[in-house]
């Protein structure tokens, strides 16, 4: 994300638009064909015995509406979700994709896949012909792999300043058949942002859910002591403002004002006061 939003600043300072594609693949986890993931493994010269082992072995089964279970059935499709070694296995798995696009650079995170090139707002309609482009070779890896794009899921969303954003109008891109129109804001990896870099969407958003965390608090409050208060506010609420506080912490002071509003009143919720009283409390580790 830091990277992303640098690029962003980058070309907003010289006048010029970011263009991120944000790719969605389907099922990404549970499509991955064991048998190339071992091959890609060996290519790595990675001892490949115990990820056999490893994967090996594993069944599933399902339930029927009346509660009745299918039969068991040997999986061999996969890498286990929810553990640490899936995502690490998985990114080994597409570890050559960012080797494929020819005018874009590529972001991966697990199966969280951006692209992104930078263009002057004049230019936009050649830029998205090479993003089109470089969707077309990328499809073709991952289904060289077992893997499968996601078309209607893929967003566009081209970041500027607000006076060449407007030059830009409408635009789409045509991801395999399936036109993607262009948003004023994606989420990426829990991080919603905006095409000027406002982040207000993304702030409004995380300070209606540390309200809704924080809610709850005020009616424990009188059976609750001070030091298992700080423990959950700083787990339930607090939780949201730390994360990617370091993207959304450069917006104005008017977004920045909500935040606020969200540290005074877990403050009170703390203190039982008004205002007044030390915050700095609130951000010890």
């Amino acid at each position: 994300m830091t990277a992303i939003v640098d690029d962003a600043y980058r070309a907003i300072n010289v006048g010029k638009v970011l263009c991120i594609v944000s790719l969605d693949l389907k099922k990404a986890f549970p499509s991955v064909a064991r048998v190339l993931l071992l091959e890609k493994l060996k290519k790595a010269c990675i001892e490949t015995q115990w990820f056999s082992e490893y994967l090996s072995h594993r069944t599933q089964l399902v339930k029927g509406p009346s509660g009745e279970f299918s039969k068991i059935c040997n999986d061999v499709w996969g890498v286990p979700q929810g553990s640490v070694m899936g995502p690490i296995l998985f990114s080994i798995f597409i570890n050559e994709l960012p080797t494929i696009p020819t005018w874009c650079k590529s972001l991966l995170f697990a199966d969280d896949t951006n692209l992104r090139i930078v263009c002057y707002p004049s230019a936009i309609d050649t830029a998205l012909k090479k993003v089109e482009s470089d969707i077309r070779q990328i499809t073709e890896y991952l289904n060289s792999n077992m893997l499968q794009l996601n078309n209607a899921k893929t967003e566009l969303i081209v970041i500027g300043s607000a006076y060449n954003v407007r030059k830009i109008g409408v635009v789409s891109i045509n991801v395999n058949g399936c036109f993607i129109d262009l948003k004023e804001s994606i989420t990426i990896l829990g991080m919603t942002i905006d095409n000027t870099l406002s982040f207000k969407t993304h702030i409004i958003k995380m300070t209606r859910n540390c309200y809704a965390q924080m809610a709850p608090l005020f009616t424990l409050r009188p059976l609750v002591s001070d030091k298992n208060m700080i423990v959950l506010i700083k787990s339930l609420v607090f939780s949201h403002l730390y994360y990617m506080s370091i993207i959304w912490g450069g917006a104005n002071k008017t977004n920045l004002q909500l935040v606020e509003k969200v540290i005074r009143n877990a403050a009170r919720l703390l203190t039982r006061k008004g205002d007044g009283i030390p915050l700095q409390k609130l951000f010890r580790n």
